[in-house]
């Protein structure tokens, strides 16, 4: 409560020297070094080049891609790297590269107007809730509080563009609202492409632009911020048939072994792993009841003289450790027996989930969401479907085929 209390104040603190423009500046932003003496922004001459040209190239008509062509041809390290080699000292992933998202915040940053904005992020302390993005209108700004890097006016200017796209695109979104709950992605972020590698696109196409509506949807292989695509495109409904075949063709070869299963579950099948391993826990729990018997029959047959001290503790020693071995075979066995009663109730959930195929082969989302993992697809026609039950089929192969060895 205490804690609480004080990140309570301390917040309000940090508010009140938000609205007076005194508050510490805690990091720098790219294209400005911090001078912490000053508590002050000031353009940093290796990094504020490219904020402005990336500025320049917006306003000549150059999207955010064509950007990120521009700074990769030339070299330029992004925000993290150039923090993390230049000023931390850190190691920079692979996968840090330009993408569209840090070239909009780039664009999309009053700081580069000469202006500090505070509140752009709040916290809702008391309800212990995580940090959210507030209202443009809803922001402490103070003008002028450093160098810009751009104009006022250039700056306005790029917001106007971003804004009426925004706009656009909120207002497309809307227009075909119908079309999109229509037309959905059966398979989210799981249709790759073989040849390329990347996760296909969904995309809804119309042969006439939307004017009568949506006709159909794909998935497409396109280039992004990172990868270049090969353009090949699957037809949904295709997937979707393939992959309600596959899904069948499971249930049949899943629910044809329900009886063996069920049997080898409840105990009442002597064939199988299980079965085997019930046998041998029987027949440790024996030899451990005998151990204990000949370790308390040690002591009478020394009290007779029928043993000598040291042929005594020899015994004693030698039942000692074989009591021991035993119990860490019987642990061992008990444990692999739970895994193995664990495996055969997955499969049987599996099952039960695909029994419902066998009478409707129609289409099902709730099915497709949990069994299948990816789709990649290729241009020649190939097609590989990954269940992610794949280990449970694998695993209830293995306990039929051992169920057979044994029976044989």
């Amino acid at each position: 409560l205490y804690a609480k209390d004080f990140s309570k104040k301390q917040t309000a603190l940090f508010e009140l020297h938000s609205q007076r423009g005194d508050a510490k500046i805690l990091r720098s932003t790219y294209g400005y070094s911090l001078d912490r003496e000053n508590n002050r922004l000031v353009p940093n001459p290796e990094t504020a080049p490219y904020v402005q040209i990336i500025y320049r190239w917006f306003l000549m008509g150059c999207g955010c891609r064509e950007i990120i062509r521009r700074l990769n041809l030339l070299g330029v390290m992004t925000p993290f790297c150039y923090k993390a080699t230049k000023e931390e000292g850190k190691p920079v992933p692979e996968t840090d590269q330009w993408r569209s998202d840090r070239v909009k915040t780039i664009l999309c940053n009053q700081t580069y107007a000469g202006d500090t904005v505070y509140g752009k992020r709040r916290k809702i302390l008391y309800k212990d809730q995580p940090m959210y993005h507030t209202k443009r209108e809803d922001w402490i700004i103070h003008r002028n509080t450093h160098e810009p890097l751009i104009p006022r006016e250039e700056f306005e200017q790029v917001r106007e563009i971003i804004d009426e796209k925004a706009a656009f695109l909120k207002q497309r979104k809307e227009e075909l609202q119908e079309y999109r709950e229509r037309f959905h992605d059966s398979f989210p972020q799981k249709v790759k492409c073989m040849e390329c590698g990347n996760t296909m696109v969904y995309n809804r196409y119309s042969y006439t632009r939307y004017q009568n509506g949506v006709q159909g949807a794909n998935y497409l292989c396109c280039s992004d911020d990172v990868h270049t695509g090969c353009r090949q495109k699957v037809n949904e409904d295709f997937l979707r048939v393939a992959v309600m075949d596959q899904i069948c063709a499971l249930a049949v070869h899943v629910c044809s072994r329900k009886k063996i299963l069920g049997q080898i579950k409840a105990g009442s099948s002597d064939k199988g792993a299980l079965a085997v391993l019930q046998r041998k826990i029987q027949h440790i729990h024996y030899e451990l009841s005998e151990t204990s018997r000949r370790s308390t029959g040690l002591y009478e047959d020394f009290a007779a003289g029928v043993l000598e001290m040291d042929e005594y503790r020899e015994f004693k020693e030698h039942y000692i450790l074989e009591k021991q071995r035993l119990q860490e075979e019987l642990q061992l066995a008990e444990e692999e027996k739970r895994v193995l009663e664990k495996s055969l109730e997955r499969v049987l959930t599996l099952e039960n989930h695909l029994e419902e195929c066998l009478e409707d082969k129609s289409f099902n989302q709730t099915l497709v969401d949990e069994l299948i993992d990816s789709i990649i697809v290729s241009k020649s026609g190939k097609m590989e479907i990954r269940m992610k039950c794949a280990d449970v089929i694998r695993k209830m192969n293995i306990l039929l085929e051992e169920g057979e060895k044994n029976g044989k």
